[in-house]
């Protein structure tokens, strides 16, 4: 008899200084082993807000005015629901309440 699993969590797994995403081993205790990766967003929300900040409501906006900075977790949970590749879709993603906290203008897109 084999036994039971336990709950593997080590949070140094792997850490990208870089863009704050932190992945780790779990294995759960049925034995099933996964990756999860969770990111930090909490300076990518702060620089939308300062950039929010700065600018008017009011201010005229060529075709290639960033409109916010995401982190990459959330792009790529976009890209899996095919919101990303949809510029349609991406332009309702944009105006949502989703994505308010990491918009840099306050337009619509």
């Amino acid at each position: 008899m084999m036994g039971a699993f336990r709950h593997l969590d080590d949070p140094n797994f792997d850490v990208d200084a870089m863009t704050g995403a932190r992945q780790r081993l779990v294995i759960d205790n049925d034995g099933v082993m996964h990756f999860e990766t969770t990111q930090d967003d909490t300076n990518i929300r702060r620089f939308a807000h300062e950039s929010r900040s700065s600018y008017s409501k009011h201010e005229k906006l060529g075709d290639m005015a960033p409109v916010g900075s995401i982190p990459m977790l959330v792009m790529y949970d976009l890209i899996k629901r095919g919101i990303w590749q949809d510029p349609q879709r991406r332009r309702k993603w944009w105006n949502s309440i989703e994505a308010a906290p990491y918009r840099t203008r306050d337009f619509v897109v």
